[in-house]
């Protein structure tokens, strides 16, 4: 029982994780604080991947063990569910985030301008302050 308490839960926390990424990589990059959560959850995707796979190994484990044990049907459908579909939210999740990636790029010369712009209304409001 406490190994499927254990399994559960690092279940849950990696579903947890991919959809919070998720979530932040959806949001429209619109202005520089929106565009920072954006970047920041494509570096926590960047960084994820390489162990993502040691992450889900001992997860795939533990159910691995208790299917084998499993005499009273302790596991519910749902959790043998969010098993198979996690690696495949995992895979979504990159390639949406190599779509963000790709549209920022593209994007890029806009945020550019736009930034130029306001900073040179910022230089004309402080000048005007200043009189």
């Amino acid at each position: 029982m406490e190994l499927h308490k254990k399994a559960k839960n690092a279940l849950d926390i990696l579903c947890d994780e991919i959809k919070h990424i998720q979530t932040k990589i959806d949001k429209p990059a619109e202005d520089v604080d929106s565009l920072g959560g954006v970047m920041q959850a494509l570096e926590e995707i960047r960084k994820k991947q390489s162990d993502f796979k040691m992450q889900l190994k001992p997860i795939n484990e533990m159910y691995a063990l208790l299917e084998s044990q499993n005499q009273d049907g302790q596991l519910d459908k749902d959790e043998h569910d969010k098993i198979k579909k996690l690696n495949n939210d995992w895979e979504k999740l990159v390639v949406a985030s190599e779509h963000t990636r790709n549209k920022l790029h593209a994007g890029q010369a806009e945020f550019k301008k736009k930034l130029i712009e306001n900073i040179s209304i910022f230089i004309k409001d402080v000048e005007e302050f200043a009189i």
